[in-house]
């Protein structure tokens, strides 16, 4: 087994006895996802349906602790063995490996991905299975097999599947005001904004400030994108923020809207009626235009 940033056959740890009564990682606990699988007899023959924990995946999941998920990639390696029959290329059944482990730990930063090769040499493998520790028992979930489905994993496909497995954490968020304004300027409507958390093009979270502008919510580690729709009073926040099992606060400023009061007066003094008024930045841009009142 290799962890992500090692190299190749360097070894994570071993289990001292899988049969032991004393390792709470027993292969019968593996029942429903793991089972004495061998390799197809031949390249047309239907390849089998469980994944070889006992000797594939249980080293990965070795140092789980209660309530923390891991996942393990198995890939078919030494393809020159069997190049009668196949034309597969090692190189890419790694790299793909390789790609899904990236995928985990960049997506879920407290989910961690190893990768290994099919120790029993199993043809066109390449296995994502999860595991986590739940009441000193190792539970487990395939959550891709090429062996069962001939296809490569996707990551829309393996992250969907993994995001119901991933530790959440809260987190608190408290938008901060730039800028003076006069008191009572703002009432408590003014600051109660929606407010929307995504991860890429999903939306993940969702809810509004309270009074002092804060709010709680639970999530996975990792990186987000987070909407603050203001009013008219207040802009529009969008910022990034990242989100670890240290780092749980997230601080977000948001600029105050100042008005602008434009009094028009005819030479005798009295109030000019529908002026059109235009306010231009430092290079000449118009920011604001408005027409005054009859006041």
């Amino acid at each position: 087994l290799m962890r992500k940033g090692t190299k190749h056959g360097s070894s994570v740890g071993s289990l001292r006895s899988l049969g032991s009564s004393r390792s709470p990682l027993r292969a019968a606990s593996m029942r429903g996802g793991a089972g004495d699988a061998s390799p197809a007899k031949s390249e047309g023959e239907a390849a089998p349906l469980e994944v070889d924990f006992a000797q594939n995946h249980v080293d990965g999941f070795a140092e789980l602790k209660e309530g923390e998920v891991a996942v393990t990639v198995e890939y078919c390696h030494r393809c020159s063995d069997h190049q009668t029959t196949t034309r597969h290329d090692p190189d890419k059944y790694h790299r793909v490996a390789a790609k899904v482990a990236e995928w985990v730990t960049g997506t879920f930063p407290d989910i961690a991905a190893t990768i290994a090769p099919s120790r029993r040499n199993r043809i066109g493998a390449l296995e994502v299975v999860l595991g986590t520790m739940r009441g000193a028992k190792l539970e487990t979930q395939v959550l891709h097999s090429k062996l069962r489905g001939g296809k490569w994993p996707q990551r829309g496909a393996i992250v969907d599947k993994l995001a119901p497995f991933a530790p959440e954490h809260i987190v608190s968020l408290q938008v901060e005001l730039e800028g003076t304004f006069p008191e009572g300027y703002l009432s408590a409507e003014d600051v109660m904004m929606p407010f929307t958390v995504s991860s890429g093009a999903r939306d993940v979270a969702d809810g509004e400030l309270d009074r002092g502008m804060r709010a709680r919510f639970s999530l996975p580690a990792g990186d987000y994108d987070i909407m603050v729709r203001g009013n008219d009073k207040l802009h529009d926040v969008d910022t990034e923020f990242t989100l670890t099992s240290e780092t749980r606060a997230v601080t977000v400023s948001m600029r105050v809207k100042r008005r602008l009061r434009v009094h028009v007066d005819a030479p005798d003094g009295s109030p000019v009626d529908s002026a059109r008024v235009e306010a231009r930045d430092k290079v000449g841009r118009a920011v604001v235009s408005g027409t005054t009142d009859a006041a």
